[in-house]
């Protein structure tokens, strides 16, 4: 055989294994999970009222139904579907406090968190790939039984006196209210990942795992909170790119028979939203231009989740 022989079949080769690489499909990955995720929720708003700093801090724990799915496009891509919502959601209590007054109300607060998540990825290698596309974030509260306590009264008197937001004898101030009200707060995100899962190489074994870390930046963010809305006709708050969320999450799969497999999954995440505000006319006390805002957040939670994953 010829050197241009061997050449031309090295050649063949190569091309036949580059067009082997390009054209690989990965296997497809579908979970369906279900776990507990603890929440820490933080909000904050400077200068209330020209006052002091409010503040407020929870806690909860809710059950959450987590569901994720991979398939294989064409030789490199694939597209990522996940979705998380909460199925069960924990009654706390909520305190508020401002400045030097310390505690002024109390309330019943329960919150929840849903998200959609779609990204295309690209597999760097074959363990290895980057995933971007786009986020739908919701954080739901509903607050009720509203009670003034502590120093409330002072604050109260002080607020009325106070003349750096408020010229009208009834500024809002500190109630007891036994009604609820509702807030929404929903984000548009663009996200971003890296990710490294053993699922996908080419010698995969039973036992597999993955590790990633996404993060987030909210290209539009609204709020809906119906006292605002039935109170001074206020149907959302509006904001862009004020703040964001990143997120670590890491687990391991065992294959108990072909295509179908147990998994577990932990899932770190923290956040940062900065407030978001909009003015306008208070018809019901002579036209008056206030401020209405949703304050800044810190939030953080932690969510383990068991369940099947099916490989095919």
């Amino acid at each position: 055989m010829s050197i241009r022989s061997i050449a031309t079949c090295i050649s063949l080769v190569l091309v036949s294994m580059n067009c082997s690489a390009e054209d690989k499909n990965y296997p497809g990955l579908n979970s369906t999970q279900v776990g507990m995720q603890t929440i820490r929720y933080q909000e904050s708003l400077k200068d209330f009222a020209g006052i002091g700093d409010l503040a407020t801090d929870i806690s909860v724990t809710n059950t959450v139904l987590y569901a994720s799915s991979y398939t294989s496009l064409t030789g490199k891509w694939g597209f990522l579907l996940n979705t998380k919502s909460d199925v069960t959601k924990e009654y706390t209590k909520d305190t508020w406090s401002v400045g030097e007054y310390g505690i002024v109300q109390q309330n019943t607060s329960k919150l929840s968190l849903a998200d959609m998540v779609a990204q295309g990825v690209y597999h760097v290698d074959d363990e290895f790939y980057v995933a971007f596309g786009g986020q739908l974030k919701t954080i739901g509260f509903v607050r009720s039984n509203f009670e003034a306590i502590g120093r409330a009264a002072e604050l109260n008197n002080e607020i009325r006196e106070s003349d750096k937001y408020f010229t009208d004898p009834n500024p809002p101030q500190i109630l007891t209210s036994p009604l609820a009200i509702e807030e929404d707060l929903t984000y548009f995100n663009a996200i971003a990942g890296i990710h490294y899962n053993t699922a996908f190489s080419n010698a995969r074994k039973r036992l597999t795992w993955h590790v990633g870390a996404n993060l987030a930046l909210p290209v539009l963010a609204t709020a809906k909170n119906s006292q605002l809305e039935q109170q001074y006709g206020i149907e959302s708050i509006d904001e862009s790119f004020n703040g964001f969320e990143a997120r670590l999450n890491a687990g391991v799969s065992y294959e108990i028979k072909k295509g179908i497999a147990l998994t577990f999954n932990a899932d770190f995440m923290m956040a940062q939203f900065s407030e978001m505000s909009t003015t306008f006319k208070d018809e019901n006390s002579g036209g008056i231009e206030r401020t209405a805002s949703i304050p800044d957040i810190d939030m953080s939670g932690t969510q383990f989740s068991f369940g099947i994953l099916w490989i095919n």
